[in-house]
Parts: C-alpha cells; sequence; structure tokens
C-alpha cells in the first residue's frame, strides 16, 4: 500500500506524524532556489517508535549557477506566454533544480533564466514548460554539458501559428459517440511537444480542438476517453495536423467483455453477488482507466463486465456473514475481427467468514488515558509477496461507532 505524508514547512527542526512503513524523503527548499534533496537511504518507522531523518541542504556557495535565456520562435516570452525551466538528471529523471521563472518580455533582461544545480553535475537536461497550460506553446527538453562552452541561449524553434481541427466520433456500429473526451498529443516543428486542451464530443460524437502543426515526419496522437456508461473502449489514433480542418471520423472499437463465474463455498452459484474491477495499472499500448466498474452476478453465478485494456483488481463483496474476496486479471486487449477477444476469467469460489470486533484508541499521551478512535475508516489489507501484483490486498473496512468499536467480517482461512 502506496502513502505519502505532507509537512507544509520548517524551520531549523520538523516533525512529520506518518503511519509504519518504510519511506522515502524529499525535501525542497522554499525561501532560496536551493536544489530539492531526496535521500538515498529510506527511513523505517516502526510501531511506536520515532524516526530521525536529517536533510543537510548544501549552501549556495558550493552549488554552480547556470545562466541562461529562452526565446520562443527568437523573441522572449511574453506575459502571456511566460515559461518555467527545470533542470533535470538525464537519466533518473531526478530534478537537480527548483523550478525557476523566465524574464517576460517588460521585465529586466527578458528571455533570461538562472538555475542553481550541483556542481557534481556534468550533464543535465532543461525542461522548458509554459507557466498557463492553455497557452499555445510547447514544451521542450534542452540536453547541456557542464560547464556550458559560450552562452546558454534556448530557443523553442519555429512552431507556428495555432489551427482548428475537427473530427467525428463514432461507435463500432456507426452510431454518434457524444460525451467522449478528446486531446491530442503531438512533436511539433522545433522539437518540442504539445498537448492540446480537453474537448468533449456532441451530441453528432463531433469534436474540435485548437493544435499546432505537426512537425514532418511525425505523427500526433488523438485520445478519446467516452464516458463510463459507455460500452466503447479508449480510443488512441495517429493523425497529422498539417492545417486547419477535419481529420476525419474515428470508430471507437467496443471494450472487452470480462466474464466468470462464481460460487459459495459448498460450490452452489453465488447469486447477486457484488462484483468491481478496480483498475491498477496500464498495460502496453493502452493508458490507465480511470473508472470503477461494476456488476453483479446472475441466478447461474454468472457475472459480465465489459473494460478496458489493463490490470484490474477484481472484488467480490457477498454482504452477510460472507468476506470479500479479490483477484488480479490481466486484459491484454487481444484484437478479434470487430473489437477485442471476450476474456473468460477462472471461477471464484467465497469463503466462509469470522467476525472480528474491537474497540480503536488513540495513543495516550502523558498523565492522560486513551481516548476513542471515534468514527474511524479502518481497512485490513493481506499483504502479497509477489513481486509483480500490489503488495497488499483489501480484505474489509469499516468505520468504528462513536464509542470507537468496530466489527468486520474477515476470511476464516
Amino acid at each position: 500500500m502506496v502513502r505519502s505524508f505532507e509537512l507544509g514547512a520548517a524551520r531549523t527542526t520538523y516533525v512529520l506524524p506518518v503511519a509504519t512503513g518504510t519511506y522515502s524523503l524529499l525535501a525542497n527548499a522554499t525561501e532560496e532556489p536551493l536544489p530539492p534533496i531526496q535521500l538515498d537511504s529510506r527511513v523505517i518507522v516502526s510501531l511506536g517508535e520515532a524516526a530521525r531523518a536529517d536533510v543537510l541542504f548544501p549552501s549556495s556557495t558550493s552549488l554552480s549557477w547556470l545562466d541562461g535565456h529562452l526565446f520562443i520562435e527568437g523573441l522572449p516570452p511574453t506575459a502571456d506566454r511566460s515559461m518555467w525551466v527545470q533542470a533535470f538528471d538525464p537519466n533518473t529523471q531526478r530534478p537537480l533544480s527548483q523550478r525557476a521563472l523566465v524574464n517576460s518580455l517588460g521585465q529586466s533582461d527578458p528571455g533570461r533564466f538562472q538555475l542553481q544545480v550541483p556542481r557534481s553535475a556534468s550533464n543535465l537536461v532543461v525542461q522548458a514548460s509554459p507557466v498557463n497550460s492553455a497557452a499555445l506553446v510547447p514544451r521542450k527538453s534542452f540536453p547541456i554539458t557542464l560547464p556550458p562552452i559560450g552562452p546558454v541561449i534556448l530557443d523553442l524553434g519555429p512552431f507556428g501559428s495555432a489551427v482548428t481541427v475537427s473530427g467525428t466520433l463514432r461507435t463500432s456500429s456507426g452510431d454518434p459517440l457524444p460525451g467522449a473526451t478528446v486531446y491530442l498529443e503531438e512533436e511539433v516543428t522545433g522539437g518540442g511537444s504539445f498537448r492540446t486542451q480537453t474537448g468533449v464530443s456532441s451530441s453528432t460524437g463531433s469534436f474540435s480542438l485548437t493544435a499546432l502543426l505537426t512537425a514532418v515526419g511525425r505523427s500526433a496522437t488523438l485520445w478519446a476517453f467516452p464516458p463510463p456508461e459507455s460500452a466503447c473502449a479508449i480510443l488512441s489514433a495517429p493523425v497529422r495536423v498539417i492545417g486547419p480542418g477535419d481529420l476525419g471520423a474515428f470508430f471507437c472499437k467496443a471494450k472487452v467483455q470480462v466474464h466468470g463465474l462464481v460460487h459459495l463455498p459448498n460450490s452452489a452459484d453465488a447469486v447477486g453477488i457484488q462484483v468491481t474491477a478496480q483498475p491498477i495499472s496500464g498495460t502496453p499500448g493502452y493508458p490507465l482507466p480511470s473508472n470503477l466498474v461494476r456488476g453483479v452476478t446472475d441466478s447461474t453465478g454468472l457475472y459480465t463486465l465489459y473494460l478496458d485494456p489493463a490490470v484490474y483488481r477484481l472484488d467480490f463483496v457477498p454482504g452477510g456473514t460472507r468476506p470479500r474476496t479479490s483477484r488480479f486479471v490481466t486484459i491484454l486487449g487481444e484484437l478479434a475481427d470487430s473489437g477485442f477477444k471476450p476474456v473468460e476469467v477462472e471461477s471464484v469460489s467465497l469463503s466462509n467468514g469470522r467476525r472480528l470486533t474491537g474497540t480503536l484508541y488513540f495513543a495516550a499521551t502523558a498523565g492522560t488515558n486513551s481516548p476513542v478512535a471515534a468514527l474511524a475508516s479502518i481497512r485490513f489489507f493481506r499483504l502479497s509477496t509477489d513481486a509483480i501484483a500490489p503488495a497488499s490486498v483489501l480484505l474489509a473496512e469499516t468505520v468504528s461507532d462513536q464509542s470507537g468499536t468496530y466489527s468486520v467480517i474477515l476470511p476464516a482461512r
């Protein structure tokens, strides 16, 4: 289970309340442009114990300044197209500097930027990105060798003016696909990358986007994410933006039909069992879906779900005195003539349960009794030693009452 804890600000000393576990620690200076610090070793926090993790920032005198200028098609950034720059390690992508604003037109020395980086860095990548995500300006990465020979002059290149493109989304049967979220990702002239603002397809399936011209010899990718209730899968299609106009019609495949059987402990059909599919990670060529998909077993214990290709955790929640059961499945999305091949999941047998009850308390402070933890969320997990699967599986969850008492059903085995 992955969790993160954050402390807004601290001076000299810090105290960060966390749960037990093993953590990596990242610290970012807020009052000086010092590079972020990530401890090389993990911090282990044991139950009831405090862990010490000192953070030592380098002094400004031990760092190097990277001083340069960034231009947009030969001119300094204007206020409506202001830019960030930040240095990264080219191999690990760890930040080697804080993010810094480039001086805009009207400021002193327009186009200038300064970054403090470790003196040990011999190679880095400076990433330039617009402050306003809606600005019609690409992102671009610039490899730099330290110390630089001569002035550092960076330019986003001649990416040109924005154009309006349109298109139509349709289902595999040719019907309009309304309510889909649509955007373009592309490599543009000058070597940068650009992602359009998102649009939504209309009742007729039509959409319109404002894009930059695709670089010669490159292609853009049109992404369309149908609404959760749609039977259509996520669409990824190659296109090229060579000017304003219509990109054409795009047909979305139907989602993968996933089905399986659920049995009771006595091998009888499990009827009316709630089944949920939680996306865990994407599969090659497909992004991670964002929606939880739900279904219910029928009179024969059969469930049917329609899913995008991804790795899922299937949760079977019977209710009553039986605990939930979970399985991990990978839906690769094997292509068939008219879409994806159906996937049959190995049958699942529910287990008998046992009830666990108790009272939840907060840790006591000196001279006081432990107060009860009322209305606290409680979850029970089974740890997994599989290096590929997630490290924990949810077994049960509940909320304590006003007196701190809780009750859950856990598997008997």
